[in-house]
């Protein structure tokens, strides 16, 4: 799989995890639906910097379309990062944990 560097998809994780169980894994649909209100949590968080909800509304846009409102935006990139994620993975038979 491709790497994606765009600021919606790199957030904040364990480096023991991220380089002994996921390394360059995707995860399977039910990790991918169990993190979505997390993504949401952290997008929703991004909002508190005008500099970072800048920069994360101009990434996701060059991406997704129909991102919402203030206050449906979290949630709906969220929901776009999920789908995405997993149809790529789905598409070039990328590993999953």
């Amino acid at each position: 799989m491709y790497p994606i560097n765009e600021l919606w998809n790199l957030l904040p994780v364990d480096r023991e995890f991220n380089q002994h169980t996921k390394r360059d894994k995707v995860p399977d649909a039910k990790r991918l639906t169990a993190a979505e209100p997390l993504l949401a949590a952290a997008y929703t968080n991004y909002h508190h910097s005008p500099t970072l909800q800048k920069a994360v509304r101009e990434d996701a846009a060059l991406r997704f379309v129909g991102l919402g409102t203030d206050h449906t935006f979290a949630a709906t990139l969220a929901n776009c990062a999920v789908r995405f994620i997993d149809d790529v993975a789905a598409a070039r038979y990328v590993q999953r944990f």
